[in-house]
């Protein structure tokens, strides 16, 4: 093992101090040792000629360059304080307004013609939860409900605004091509963040985005200098590409989330997704 390879290693363990560093850097020796016992028994094993293995790596390789070409293009941009600004006086719900939502949760596999039907059903009179789960039992429509605390950067973004106006004891839906949601507001409590407590957050997911557009852009640039032939069953990938594709051809690092309070929180906003799972 080499000191290079040490040193290497100890970048992506980022040690606050010297006796985290010198720690680390024996974690680091040690796992070398083994990395290199293994890879040399995978020589041994000729893996290094197994197709599936050699298509891998190749695979990772040319995926690794890719990203790394694409990250080099998009130079960081930090928004200015008056994009923070904006930003925190445009979501309220999420700063000023900020409330922790205690609900129930109705989440029910339903198809379109069904969610439409109920759609109707709740804008004719006021329904309750129970008055719904009794419709839903009728139709031998499969549904669960859960009770579930959720802060604004937890809800789909989609439907934070709807939820953020239920008051206690009103009902609001969310539906997708899997199902509707129904929540019952029991009651929330007030938790507003400062511009000052949330300007960290927001300022990443601002560059975030600014990012994910640069690199959109710089893939785009890239596409219309290459000349791509489709041919088979994906010549109709050869038409222009949508927005979506577009999207999709920009590596995931470059993408950004609402942003949260707290810094590095991940977002569980897929409530639709995890309610409905359970019914499957």
């Amino acid at each position: 093992m080499t000191v290079h390879q040490i040193n290497f290693a100890l970048q992506r363990l980022a040690p606050q101090n010297e006796a985290q560093a010198k720690e680390a850097s024996k974690q680091v020796l040690r796992a070398l040792v083994e990395q290199e016992m293994l890879y040399q028994k995978a020589l041994e094993a000729k893996l290094d000629r197994d197709p599936q293995v050699v298509q891998t790596l190749e695979f990772s390789r040319r995926q690794f360059l890719a990203q790394t070409y694409l990250a080099r293009q998009v130079k960081p941009v930090k928004p200015g304080d008056a994009d923070i600004k904006a930003y925190y006086k445009q979501h309220p719900e999420l700063f000023e307004q900020r409330r922790v939502y205690r609900t129930q949760d109705m989440a029910a596999a339903m198809n379109a013609e069904q969610q439409a039907e109920l759609q109707k059903e709740l804008e004719k009179s006021k329904k309750s939860l129970a008055d719904i789960a009794q419709w839903l039992k009728a139709r031998n429509i499969p549904f669960k409900v859960v009770n579930s605390v959720r802060a604004p950067e937890q809800v789909p973004p989609d439907f934070l605004s709807r939820i953020a106006k239920l008051q206690d004891g009103q009902i609001g839906t969310l539906s997708s091509p899997e199902g509707t949601l129904v929540i019952l507001m029991l009651g929330s409590q007030a938790q507003p963040v400062t511009e000052a407590q949330a300007k960290p957050a927001i300022e990443k997911f601002l560059s975030n985005q600014k990012n994910l557009e640069l690199a959109s852009a710089e893939m785009k640039k890239v596409r219309d200098a290459s000349k791509i032939e489709y041919l088979g069953d994906y010549v109709d990938l050869g038409k222009e590409p949508s927005a979506a594709q577009a999207k999709a051809a920009v590596p995931a690092a470059a993408a950004s989330e609402s942003p949260s309070v707290k810094a590095g929180e991940k977002s569980n906003a897929n409530a639709m997704e995890r309610g409905l799972s359970g019914l499957k």
